[in-house]
């Protein structure tokens, strides 16, 4: 978003006497919708799976989305399946440590 576009959104006046929301969003050009738009914040629940998952990771940066459920199902008590937790993964940009195959040796046989 533009800062031209941010300072135009920020002329809206919500109870402005004389002109309604949408005529002010017409008049500087402003979707309507996005005066409208509140994001939501993650549950506490959710926040707390968050953490547990992560604190788990640290301590083990090797183990992959099917131990981590796993730990969380067994020894937390949750009810969680590897599709959200895989999806957890990719939000808190987790990526597994493990060794990669090292295609580019020579084979010493012949």
């Amino acid at each position: 978003m533009t800062n031209e576009r941010i300072k135009r959104r920020q002329l809206v006046i919500a109870s402005h006497p004389g002109l309604s929301l949408t005529k002010q969003c017409e008049i500087l050009d402003v979707s309507w919708t996005h005066m409208h738009y509140k994001p939501r914040s993650e549950s506490a629940r959710n926040e707390q799976l968050v953490k547990s998952i992560y604190r788990y990771f640290l301590l083990y940066p090797y183990y992959g989305v099917e131990r981590i459920v796993d730990y969380l199902n067994k020894d937390l008590g949750y009810r969680e399946n590897e599709k959200r937790i895989r999806r957890w993964y990719k939000i808190m940009h987790l990526k597994t440590i493990y060794p990669k195959p090292i295609t580019t040796k020579r084979d010493v046989a012949t």
